[in-house]
């Protein structure tokens, strides 16, 4: 969080507006808001999650352009219904630095200033008319570690344990001191991991790679989807 200054923008104010103040009000009513971006690939959503600076933008970016669905880069409520796990966008919409964005989207599209104090420009994404704005299905979710030494592409399944704790550290909390919220978002965390395939992704962070870890994802996303997901452990997520 940024305390506001004489040069804080309109663009700064919605920032930190929708991007940190409304996703832990939201949590702090006891939702599960995600700090995760998302896209939908054949009717599933993969959630991508990962400390800053990890890609998570750069990433959905660039299976948007390549086709998926894009619900967003930053936040994403998560709730249970008898099938699953639904996730749904609290805004559609992307931002990028300006390395991303010359190269994911050469056409030069219409930005807007994220914030005064951040290089990051925000992209206007259209929606189809055929697009609507209901949960869908998660389908897997992906975590994005820095790349190996090796620079392969990789995917490795992560256990509950580590799954659950990755939801709880990317997941908004206004007061994570409040004792209640605490164990019902560690309530929340263990069911979407008991319920939801997770995997570490590793890649180089080289653009020309991506087609590759697009490959990687769509295959996992196809595996996961077409076995039914995992044994669905539903009812502690809206606690």
């Amino acid at each position: 969080m940024h305390a506001l200054s004489a040069d804080t923008t309109q663009a700064t104010l919605e920032h930190l507006l929708y991007d940190q103040v409304f996703p832990r009000v939201l949590g702090q009513e006891g939702l599960l808001i995600l700090h995760s971006g998302a896209v939908q690939i054949e009717g599933n959503l993969a959630l991508f999650l990962g400390k800053s600076g990890m890609g998570k933008s750069t990433m959905v970016a660039s299976l948007y352009q390549a086709g998926a669905t894009l619900l967003g880069d930053d936040a994403l409520l998560i709730t249970a219904d008898a099938q699953g796990f639904t996730g749904q966008e609290l805004y559609r919409g992307l931002r990028l630095l300006p390395d991303s964005m010359s190269r994911l989207f050469p056409q030069q599209p219409k930005t807007t200033q994220m914030a005064h104090y951040s290089l990051k420009q925000r992209l206007n994404v259209s929606v189809a008319a055929t697009d609507d704005s209901a949960p869908k299905p998660v389908g897997a979710l992906f975590f994005l570690a820095p790349a190996r030494g090796d620079a392969e592409v990789t995917l490795r399944r992560m256990s509950a344990a580590e799954t659950c704790m990755g939801i709880i550290t990317n997941s908004f909390s206004l007061d994570p001191t409040d004792p209640l919220l605490a164990r019902q978002k560690l309530q929340q965390a263990a069911a979407l991991a008991n319920g939801v395939a997770a995997f570490e992704l590793s890649y180089p962070r080289d653009y020309a790679v991506l087609p590759q870890v697009h490959e990687k994802i769509r295959k996992q996303m196809t595996m996961c989807c077409s076995q039914g997901g995992e044994p669905k452990s539903v009812s502690a997520v809206r606690g």
